[in-house]
């Protein structure tokens, strides 16, 4: 389930309730019928400018990691790893200048694939630790490939990256949103770790600090084991 900005911008947020020296009068009369009694409440509420009431908290997995992500931590105590690496459907999505791409053609080196969108908060607030995780290991033995599912075209994307300066990331697009039946992704972000051999080894839903030293850690080791650095 995708989930927007606009749905989740101001979930949590306290709200101020009215001003000094204002008066609500809370007023429930229920009226006896058939016999029964009426009874009145009425309650009096003296409201300060300093009082405020918080919206219910949102269960909303997606955005409930962004918070935990705004609280502290690498957020890789979420990753989790494949027993055995599992086959991925090499689908095709394109770059910034159109062309289709595969996963193919990242052979040989271990991907971090990373679904996005500009409508995804928690995504673009991962987007830089991402951007500075390829510029310290990306080569030919490690890449970052982002791929982006705004609907709407490559133009959202580009002035997100262009205006954030995340210059180490490539800008790729599945606008038909393929990608999240080939991932089986449940919400964005979603990221996907592939081996050499394009196999899904591990898999982290929701937002981290990818250029934490835990995240380095993890992926050092991987590149060790197999046969990379």
């Amino acid at each position: 389930m995708n989930i927007t900005e606009d749905e989740n911008t101001d979930a949590g947020r306290p709200r101020p309730i009215g001003g000094v020296g204002s008066f609500y009068i809370l007023a429930a009369v229920l009226a006896a019928i058939a016999g029964f009694s009426a009874v009145v409440l009425v309650q009096l509420w003296s409201s300060r400018s300093d009082v405020t009431i918080a919206r219910p908290s949102v269960s909303n997995p997606t955005v409930m990691a962004a918070q935990e992500g705004a609280n502290g931590g690498s957020g890789m105590q979420k990753l989790v790893r494949s027993q055995t690496p599992q086959p991925v459907a090499d689908t095709a999505f394109s770059d910034g200048e159109g062309k289709e791409r595969r996963f193919g053609e990242w052979k040989g080196k271990i991907v971090l694939v990373n679904l996005w969108a500009t409508w995804c908060a928690p995504c673009k607030l991962e987007m830089p630790s991402l951007d500075r995780l390829q510029a310290k290991l990306g080569g030919d033995n490690f890449a970052v490939v982002p791929i982006s599912l705004d609907r709407t075209g490559l133009e959202k994307p580009r002035e997100f990256l262009a205006t954030k300066n995340l210059t180490n990331l490539g800008l790729f697009l599945d606008s038909k949103n393929a990608m999240m039946q080939t991932l089986r992704a449940q919400g964005l972000p979603l990221t996907v770790i592939l081996d050499r051999q394009g196999r899904e080894i591990a898999r982290l839903a929701g937002p981290a600090e990818w250029d934490s030293a835990e995240a380095e850690a993890m992926i050092r080791a991987l590149l060790a084991q197999s046969g990379g650095s």
